[in-house]
């Protein structure tokens, strides 16, 4: 490497066959950039990674318990609910409606009154809890 400067030296380390295979099934290009005080290792990862398909997400209104309710449902297997809490709706469940969903069944709704849900009508008596359990018996859902 004497006598050869950095961008030379990135350049001939690419058509030395730089490249590696590996790291989970990615490929990945390893070459070293000499500084004045050390060395870096650069690593590219998923250069020729297969886009990940994106999950079918079934969407709707329930009317269900004297309302209507927004619902998202992802994923197979034993179902779980995602909740979200006041001041909210069903997007607080974002970060990890798709992780659950490779493995569960997924259902987010937004509660009466928030989000994509209808509002609730004024003096009218209501409990979430019973909305919930419509929700689920409008999708066919015993357990969750």
């Amino acid at each position: 490497m004497k006598g050869m400067d950095r961008r030379s030296f990135v350049k001939s380390s690419f058509a030395a066959g730089g490249a590696v295979a590996g790291v989970q099934g990615a490929l990945s290009r390893v070459f070293f950039l000499k500084t004045a005080t050390s060395i870096c290792l650069v690593l590219f990862l998923g250069a020729c990674e297969k886009a990940p398909e994106e999950m079918p997400v079934i969407t709707g209104m329930a009317e269900v318990n004297g309302t209507r309710l927004y619902y998202e449902v992802a994923g197979k297997g034993d179902p779980i609910v995602l909740i979200h809490g006041n001041f909210g709706d069903c997007r607080h469940w974002d970060d990890q409606f798709e992780v659950f969903a490779k493995s569960h069944k997924v259902i987010r709704y937004d509660v009466r009154g928030y989000g994509k849900s209808a509002i609730p009508v004024q003096g009218e008596s209501y409990g979430d809890h019973e909305d919930l359990k419509a929700l689920l018996g409008y999708l066919g859902i015993s357990k969750a």
